[in-house]
């Protein structure tokens, strides 16, 4: 069995919120072209390419036609491969994997949690992060730095561990036990996850890690 890691004893959890010019790569390129509301659930390397990864996104599509919407995607030069787990009513997901995409590539090499990630007009992305240690989100920053991607910093602030279970990490917990993930063998592991509750695997594996931990706490004070 498997030990459970804490975020932390207790300690300060670090969130940052930032937005990065994307405008460059295919996030950016189809949010301009196409009235659609994207999201970036979870990204990782594209271990082929130095500088690409594979992306995992939920698209509103506001009306568009989904054929058309991957159309448009392999018609961009820095697009590998467009693949569709899906559509649900007006949602499509996708996994795209791209060439050239600095920005997203600092954040899949990063050791930074990304809760959510949002495609504004512009082409810019904002992204909210956090981690258990302040360092490792200004390892993100120096990153970003090092690639020439222009970002900002809107916000950075402190929160504590509460004590009880947030409705989220209920939720969260809740899906996975119903799920089978703590069954021997598991049934679902973390991207199944994800992928079922519409959230990065990151997002899972922070959410569960700190609830796991309350849990335990929980128990021990009895």
């Amino acid at each position: 069995m498997s030990a459970i890691t804490p975020l932390g004893n207790g300690v300060d959890v670090h969130e940052m919120i930032l937005q990065v010019d994307l405008s460059g790569c295919w996030l950016g390129k189809l949010k301009g072209d196409l009235d659609l509301d994207i999201s970036l659930i979870d990204t990782i390397p594209l271990l082929h390419k130095p500088s690409g990864v594979q992306d995992l996104v939920d698209i509103d599509l506001n009306g568009n036609d989904p054929e058309l919407v991957m159309e448009r995607l392999r018609s961009m030069n820095d697009v590998e491969f467009v693949s569709s787990p899906g559509t649900s009513g007006s949602k499509l997901k996708l996994i795209v994997g791209t060439s050239s995409c600095l920005g997203c590539r600092a954040l899949s090499s990063a050791e930074a949690f990304l809760l959510s990630a949002k495609v504004l007009d512009d082409g810019w992305v904002e992204w909210r992060v956090v981690h258990d240690k302040k360092e490792a989100l200004g390892n993100l920053l120096k990153r970003l730095d090092g690639t020439g991607m222009k970002y900002r910093v809107l916000e950075e602030r402190e929160f504590k561990n509460l004590d009880s279970l947030t409705k989220e990490q209920e939720r969260v917990l809740k899906a996975a036990l119903d799920m089978g993930y703590y069954n021997f063998p598991k049934d679902v592991g973390v991207r199944e996850l994800a992928l079922k509750l519409g959230v990065s695997t990151a997002y899972i594996s922070y959410t569960l890690r700190s609830a796991q931990k309350k849990v335990i706490q929980l128990y021990l004070k009895r």
